[in-house]
């Protein structure tokens, strides 16, 4: 449950502190109150929805309006349902980017296996030797960074 941004928790505890201060009686009267409003809001909506269906029906637009206010998962699955037109490329693009993405994951793993054959099947005369310079240890020069020695 998550109201205007208020979990459940938060809710409780908003409920236990207005307890607290306001005491049973109000919150009672509180709660008889919000019921009322709640009630007007909702007629006001029935009322409003009559009255533009009846000006849509005599313009000539046949269009059956709700009477009670939607939900949330109303909303959502009218918006969703909306917006399906536009969402659907987007849904294949993606698709489609995600099995190229694959088909590259499966190129590299298995150039990356032969890449590592090759590696190992390599001496260590090929590696230790560097313009036909052998190097001490065994190990090929890369300059400073690979704290190889510098020649002067």
């Amino acid at each position: 449950m998550n109201i205007l941004g208020v979990g459940t928790a938060e809710f409780i505890l908003i409920l236990l502190i207005m307890l607290i201060v306001a005491g049973p009686k109000r919150m009672a009267q509180w709660a008889y109150q919000a019921g009322r409003y709640t009630a007007k809001f909702r007629l006001i909506w029935a009322e409003t929805m009559q009255m533009l269906e009846n000006e849509l029906n005599e313009s000539g637009v046949d269009v059956k309006l709700p009477r009670e206010m939607p939900t949330r998962s109303q909303l959502n699955a009218q918006i969703g349902k909306a917006l399906e037109e536009v969402s659907q490329p987007v849904k294949e693009t993606v698709a489609e980017v995600d099995a190229q993405l694959k088909e590259v994951e499966k190129a590299v793993s298995v150039n990356g296996s032969s890449t590592r054959e090759h590696a190992s099947s390599t001496t260590s005369e090929d590696v230790a030797t560097d313009g036909g310079q052998e190097h001490e240890n065994n190990t090929p020069d890369f300059g400073t960074w690979s704290g190889g020695k510098l020649d002067d």
